[in-house]
């Protein structure tokens, strides 16, 4: 259950994570483990940049208060999961992880269900001839799941990471690992997400690397395994559209864009605004709550002035909303929290671990996604599992 509530309906998957911690506490309980005090401190220390709202609780407006409490709400699993992980015992973190196979197949099942209803609604529906466009598979898809498109392709990427490094048992069929790997790539490229593209990228690089011997000895197949996922990308209409907005607004593109048909010039807009709030507020922040309205009463105006409504977004940029909103120490205290996992990655080679900070980090840069409950779940819960488990001798995974 714990694996596959990432996927679930928000409050369905509040009711799984807190039935899943209750079993494995009790577990544990009978197990009769006592969690060293350093452990405690580590969670802590993992769970720090929520200390911060409590410095800002005072100090919000009370308009603004509902708002706070909202976000608040939204990150009580970023201090929750590490200390749930800090005191269930060694044996019950090895059987949580142990079960990540089921991330995989939830995250298939989703994405197949995903599309095959986008594929009834506007293809097989009486009178149905809706031409292929990625802003309306985009917005559907978040639709019926309520996952946003960017938190689906991390999803997918750690889930591909998780086949790419899990152990083929004896006797069983290879090519359906590989065929679920290519059905991710598949629903990976439908989206293409810009961040998880790149964090993917830098994951097979240091994939390739550490596998170098192996892959030699499967050169042809490895060609026709690119072939056949570079001939996917260039079939599916969406990825080739993704791509156009990336060369469009790097000028290679012979038509200009702008912000009305193009992402890339949205994403721009929201930089720069970024930029000028933290010019202005560098060092202590503006509080989670009031950044919303101040953003908001910046694109309010900034469609008015230019007789566009651009619409209202977030800073789409993890790492600036920590610092927007709680100034130096929010930023500082992410990144230590980054650098702490970061480094226990590394020191105990556990690969599957480094995949996903490579995930997180690369996406923080696009999107805030300790924001929205999915986000700071699949932070929460799967950073805390591998910091305080260990990895398996018998296999990666």
């Amino acid at each position: 259950m714990l694996m596959t509530c990432f996927f679930m309906p928000m409050m369905v998957q509040v009711i799984a994570l807190l039935v899943a911690a209750f079993y494995f506490f009790a577990v544990s309980i009978a197990d009769k483990y006592r969690a060293p005090l350093k452990d405690y401190g580590w969670a802590l220390a993992l769970g720090s940049c929520l200390c911060l709202f409590l410095f800002w609780l005072p100090v919000t407006p009370d308009n603004y208060k509902d708002q706070f409490f909202l976000l608040l709400q939204h990150r009580l699993s970023y201090l929750l999961m590490p200390f749930f992980f800090a005191v269930i015992s060694p044996a019950t973190r090895a059987l949580i992880r142990a079960q990540l196979n089921w991330f995989v197949y939830g995250c298939i099942a989703i994405c197949i269900l995903a599309n095959a209803m986008y594929i009834g609604h506007y293809y097989l529906a009486p009178g149905a001839t809706q031409p292929l466009f990625h802003v309306e598979y985009r917005m559907y898809l978040e639709h019926v799941t309520d996952i946003h498109p960017t938190y689906l392709s991390m999803f997918i990427c750690f889930a591909i990471c998780i086949l790419l490094l899990a152990k083929q048992e004896p006797g069983k069929q290879v090519w359906l690992k590989y065929a679920a790997l290519y059905l991710l790539f598949i629903f990976l490229f439908c989206l293409l997400a810009k961040a998880a593209i790149i964090a993917l990228c830098i994951i097979l690089l240091h994939y390739a690397y550490i596998n170098r011997n192996m892959l030699a000895r499967y050169k042809i197949q490895l060609a026709g395994g690119i072939a056949a996922l570079a001939a996917a990308m260039y079939i599916i209409p969406f990825s080739r559209q993704r791509l156009g907005e990336v060369f469009q607004f790097a000028g290679v593109a012979n038509k200009s864009g702008d912000i009305s048909d193009n992402s890339m010039y949205v994403r721009k807009l929201v930089w720069n605004t970024d930029m000028q709030m933290l010019h202005k507020y560098w060092l202590g922040g503006v509080g989670p709550a009031l950044l919303k309205r101040m953003l908001d009463a910046h694109y309010f105006f900034f469609s008015v002035s230019h007789s566009w409504a651009v619409g209202y977004y977030n800073t789409h940029n993890e790492y600036l909303n920590e610092w927007l909103s709680f100034g130096l120490a929010g930023i500082i205290l992410l990144v230590a929290a980054l650098v702490i996992h970061l480094v226990s990655a590394v020191r105990r080679a556990d690969y599957l671990y480094l995949y996903l900070l490579v995930i997180l980090c690369v996406t923080f840069f696009t999107e805030t996604v300790l924001a929205r409950q999915y986000g700071v779940v699949f932070y929460a819960v799967l950073t805390s599992l591998f910091f305080f488990g260990r990895q398996e001798k018998k296999g990666v995974v």
